[in-house]
């Protein structure tokens, strides 16, 4: 860098150099008459006479762009065939300045900066303007920290074609999208430049190195490494958004640079994470499974939370992710994407269960218990005098303590009626539904990422109660024994009055409770991000035993048999003694385990973000088989009369034989499914983030139904008495019915 200093251009005289790259010099400079600083840009190249007016033109039009935050071009010249621009002092510096190379942020600090820094560039596509150079460089810190992005020079001359090979090397090549490489820059460029630079904020290195060739090559052909790989804590929602701004493709991209920051705002207020689940005792034979056995239909035991984790594998599409993350009322916090555990969990009641409903995330049975001391809502669905309605006294996610997910109670709707399933009635919460309803007592009991607990009404949806947590909720509840228990991400496990919702204990961890809690002989179990399972008494909170895994916990716990069994992000499955907490054994799949367990007839079926289902010996661990789909799985799998069904990130749902793993059949969905299915008299029932909900044949895979709502259905579906309850993005719990 030339040192220019007291040489006079224009008006402006050079006090000293600020700062230097590929494409130009930056100089504080000093007004001659007015002693007013500023900035000069000194462009490194020289303009031949008949690119002069090309630039004058352009230079024009970068100076009437006025905007907060953009830095104002004050004037424009050309010493000597060198052109520069004249620009307001930014005297904060940059922001690769205030966090260098290999730093992390906060994704609260990350989406204030990517708000500020769209909405510069949404009003410059607006005015058919491409930046073409966005990254962390470009972006300065005004007088009141303001981010103002700066660098709009380089679009001056590239519009020139005699210049587009230089200019496009010039801006870095780690920021740089595929087509402009190609030299077809557009306004969608720069929306991967600035994913570019939310994915390096995120876990602290932009996704390509190497050399320039090797990072040209990545651009245009190599998928980002996964972001949670990097940095387990980042949410699969937030993930998603900034992989979509990364597609090669620019028409998978966002439709607008402001859609992805909006997108990437709301997306931080939701981070979806697995639940946990309740537990039973179950009535599996205690002894090893053979490998060699036949296939046989498969009682459940206790049904398995299943849970919904983000996209992994495959994506929706850029509108679905839009409508995902820009619907009104998404949480509102202070904390980067603290509310959203996509695991969705009911919690089973805690002594004598018999019977069971679909509930929650996936299925949240409803079991018989001794009879509750609750007053139960004065209204009950309408059925037929043929099906008596069952009363549920308690529910969790899963159905039952092994999570199978399996309703045998439900004997309204069937294969042959769910057509003509229609709308109930909605209830309104605060914000984005994760968690997965219970149905307990006529009440219908499900979390809020505004950091609340709901009861509602199950024939009316009229609100009966509302219990405060101190963050958000996308646990899922547990029912038993005329208490509600739910895990928050404020580090608390709640217990609340079922009948009023008062209060009646919180237990502390370390960290979130996103792992829907499991209820089993007195005992509540559930996983926490401090990678460590608690159990508790359930009558009082206090801490019986904690058992320690090698990473973060989403998924929901499965109790049969007196073990506990819980996945981990450490890529394991692991066995613990229900009573103590000792380990029994482990169980190695080849990647992160976000979906919950189920259990019946001596197997645990788990599903890995390695596009895996697996089923281990439940008293050995043993594999027994294992069973591909085409994308991460983090749905729980649901098992029942000899099926194992899941959903995938390839946005299908998959029917397996149970004894063997053999594909039985798939079904499509319009988008990824992260919900976990349930099943109720010959149906599968599964949320998409198609914003719907679908009912399947369980025997052929057939569409039977599907009905939509406003949002992603992340929650998974509850059957109970022949209605469909299910939560969504939208903020809304939704009911189904079959009308008189």
């Amino acid at each position: 860098m030339a040192d220019r200093f007291g040489q006079q251009l224009g008006n402006y005289r050079i006090i000293s150099p600020i700062g230097h790259g590929g494409f130009a010099d930056v100089y504080l400079s000093e007004h001659i008459y007015l002693q007013t600083q500023v900035a000069i840009k000194l462009l490194q190249m020289r303009l031949a006479a008949g690119d002069m007016e090309g630039f004058l033109k352009e230079a024009r039009t970068i100076a009437h762009l006025l905007h907060p935050h953009i830095v104002r071009v004050l004037d424009f010249g050309i010493e000597g065939g060198t052109p520069f621009l004249v620009m307001d002092y930014a005297p904060n510096g940059t922001l690769r300045q205030r966090h260098p190379r290999g730093t992390t942020l906060p994704l609260t600090t990350i989406t204030a900066y990517i708000k500020q820094v769209a909405d510069a560039l949404q009003y410059a596509h607006d005015k058919k303007l491409i930046h073409r150079d966005v990254k962390p460089e470009n972006m300065l810190l005004g007088r009141n920290n303001e981010v103002l992005l700066s660098d709009f020079g380089i679009a001056i001359v590239a519009q020139s074609s005699r210049y587009q090979g230089t200019l496009t090397m010039g801006g870095t090549m780690a920021y740089i999208a595929p087509e402009q490489v190609q030299g077809h820059p557009r306004p969608a460029s720069d929306q991967y430049s600035l994913g570019i630079v939310v994915y390096e904020w995120l876990s602290g290195n932009c996704p390509f190195h190497g050399s320039m060739t090797e990072i040209v090559a990545q651009h245009l052909a190599v998928p980002p490494p996964p972001l949670r790989e990097k940095n387990p804590m980042i949410s699969p929602d937030v993930e998603q958004v900034v992989l979509t701004a990364l597609e090669k493709d620019p028409h998978q991209r966002f439709r607008s640079v402001q859609a992805f920051a909006s997108a990437l705002e709301q997306a931080s207020q939701i981070a979806q994470f697995p639940t946990s689940i309740s537990s039973q005792a179950p009535t599996i034979p205690d002894q090893p499974r053979q490998q060699t056995q036949t296939a046989s239909p498969l009682t459940p035991l206790s049904q398995q939370v299943i849970a919904s984790p983000p996209n992994k594998g495959v994506q929706a599409h850029p509108d679905q992710l839009q409508k995902t993350t820009s619907a009104p009322g998404m949480l509102d916090r202070s904390e980067p994407a603290d509310q959203g555990i996509s695991r969705r969990t009911a919690l089973l009641g805690l002594a004598g269960l018999a019977t069971v409903a679909v509930v929650g995330g996936g299925i949240a049975f409803f079991l018989h218990a001794r009879p509750s001391t609750l007053s139960q809502p004065s209204q009950n669905p309408t059925v037929g005098s043929a099906n008596p309605v069952v009363n549920f006294t308690s529910a969790m996610f899963g159905f039952d303590p092994q999570h199978t997910h399996f309703n045998p109670k439900e004997h309204i709707l069937s294969p042959t009626s769910v057509s003509r399933l229609a709308l109930y009635w909605t209830a309104s919460t605060g914000n984005a539904i994760h968690s997965s309803p219970a149905v307990a007592n006529g009440r219908v009991y499900i979390g809020s990422g505004d950091h609340k607990l709901y009861a509602f009404n199950a024939s009316t949806g009229q609100t009966l109660w509302t219990a405060s947590t101190g963050n958000g909720i996308g646990s899922s509840p547990a029912v038993a024994n005329g208490v509600v228990y739910v895990g928050s991400d404020d580090h608390k496990l709640y217990a609340f009055d079922a009948a009023n919702g008062h209060t009646l204990w919180t237990a502390a961890t370390a960290n979130r409770v996103g792992s829907p809690p499991a209820v089993a002989n007195g005992v509540v179990y559930a996983g926490s991000w401090d990678q460590k399972l608690y159990a508790f008494n359930a009558a009082t909170g206090q801490t019986l035993w904690t058992a320690s895994t090698g990473a973060v916990i989403f998924s929901s716990p499965a109790v049969a048999n007196g073990r506990v069994y819980v996945g981990s992000y450490d890529h394991k499955l692991y066995a613990f003694n229900a009573a103590n907490g000792q380990i029994l054994w482990t169980a190695s799949t080849d990647y992160w385990i976000f979906s919950s367990p189920a259990v019946a007839n001596g197997i645990v079926y788990v599903g890995s973000d390695d596009h895996k289902l697996y089923a281990f010996d439940a008293v050995t661990g043993h594999t027994l088989w294992t069973a591909s789909t085409g994308a991460a799985i983090e749905s729980s799998p649901a098992v029942a009369n000899g099926r194992v069904y899941v959903g995938s990130w390839d946005q299908k749902l998959y029917a397996f034989d149970a004894a063997n793993g053999q594909s039985l059949w798939t079904a499509s969905t319009g988008a990824v499914i992260e919900s976990s299915p349930a099943v109720a008299n010959g149906v599968v029932y599964i949320g998409s983030r198609d914003y719907s909900v679908y009912a399947f044949n369980a025997d052929t895979g057939q569409t039977l139904w599907t009905a939509s709502t406003g949002g992603v259905v992340n929650s998974s579906p509850a059957v109970a008495n022949g209605v469909v309850y299910v939560g969504s993005n939208d903020h809304k719990l939704y009911a189904f019915h079959l009308p008189a």
